[in-house]
């Protein structure tokens, strides 16, 4: 239940979007959230951190643009690892660029043969 209700605000976020226009970086990482929320419910144990720099969180960015990183950081991590993981997105100025940055840190378990190829 908890899942579907958490689902829903998810799909609530990305149907208001228009996949033309950019967003803000803090609607880009209030996706993110909604959307580790819902992973959450089947990784209890996640824990996750955003880093941004308060200067830019006006800046726009493409729309979902960190949502394969963050998905990718689930597959072939988190789900991968038994105990706790960590999901860290830092939001940063570098010179002119804007620097986004997902990090995972749950070591995988040699045993598993890998899922397909991760980032």
């Amino acid at each position: 239940e908890e899942m579907v209700e958490r689902l829903a605000e998810f799909l609530r976020f990305t149907l208001e979007l228009d996949p033309n226009e950019d967003v803000t970086l803090d609607r880009e990482l209030a996706l993110q959230r909604a959307y580790l929320e819902i992973e959450r419910v089947r990784f209890p144990d996640l824990r996750l951190d955003i880093d941004a720099d308060p200067s830019i969180i006006g800046t726009a960015v493409p729309s979902l643009i960190l949502q394969p990183l963050v998905e990718n950081a689930i597959k072939h991590g988190v789900s991968r690892h038994l105990g706790p993981a960590h999901i860290g997105i830092s939001a940063s100025r570098r010179d002119e660029l804007l620097d986004l940055v997902v990090t995972n840190r749950a070591p995988p378990l040699a045993a598993m043969q890998p899922l397909g190829i991760g980032l």
